[in-house]
C-alpha cells in the first residue's frame, strides 16, 4: 500500500494522514502536519523527521495505549475523554476525531491483542515480546534492531515476518 508522499518539488518522503487525505492521489495532508498540493504516492520509507517520529509505533506513551485498549475491550467505545493523549492519537492518525478506528490503529490494536509475540534478535535467538514493546521479555536490554526507525507500515511487515517464527528463548518461555 501506498504509505509514503513525495511532494512534487520536494525530495523528503513524508506519511499521509489518511483521515485526513482520503482517496486523494496528488495532495495530501502528511503526518507532520503539512499540506502539499501536487506531488505523488510512493512506497518508499519515509525521510521525513518530523512524520518518521510521529509514526513510530514504539513511542506511544501508556496512556495512549490504554486508550488503544479500551478499543479493543470497550464495544461500542462511546466516551472517550478528550484528553491529552487522545489528540496525539488522532493527530498520529490512529483513531479519528469521531473515535473510529484506522487502518493505522487497527494495525497497533493487533498487536495490543497478541500477548507475547516473537521477536528475532541478532544473538540468533528468537525472543518473545510484549506488544508494543521493543525489548525482550528475558531482558530489559538489547532493543529491537531499528526501534528508532520504526513506522507503523514496517511493522505490519515485521508482525506478518512474526506469524512464522517460534520462540527459542527459554528464559522468555518460561515467562
Amino acid at each position: 500500500m501506498k504509505t509514503s508522499f513525495v511532494p512534487k518539488r520536494g525530495h523528503n518522503y513524508h506519511i499521509i494522514h489518511e483521515t485526513k487525505s482520503p482517496g486523494w492521489r496528488a495532495r495530501a495532508w502528511t503526518l507532520c502536519g503539512e499540506y502539499f498540493d501536487s506531488g505523488e504516492l510512493s512506497t518508499r520509507q519515509p525521510t521525513c523527521p518530523n512524520c518518521k517520529k510521529l509514526d513510530n509505533p514504539l513511542t506511544l506513551s501508556t496512556e495512549m495505549i490504554q486508550y488503544l485498549r479500551d478499543v479493543i475491550t470497550l464495544k461500542p467505545w462511546r466516551d472517550a475523554p478528550r484528553s491529552k493523549a487522545f489528540h496525539a492519537l488522532v493527530e498520529r492518525d490512529y483513531i479519528t476525531a469521531d473515535k473510529v478506528l484506522t487502518r493505522r490503529g487497527q494495525v497497533i490494536v493487533e498487536d495490543i491483542e497478541r500477548f507475547a509475540v516473537p521477536l528475532q534478535h541478532p544473538d540468533g535467538l528468537i525472543h518473545a515480546r510484549k506488544p508494543l514493546d521493543m525489548y525482550p521479555m528475558c531482558q530489559s536490554n538489547g532493543r529491537v534492531e531499528g526501534a528508532d526507525d520504526m513506522t507503523v507500515s514496517r511493522y505490519e511487515k515485521l508482525r506478518k515476518l512474526e506469524e512464522t517464527l517460534v520462540v527459542t528463548c527459554i528464559r522468555c518461555l518460561g515467562k
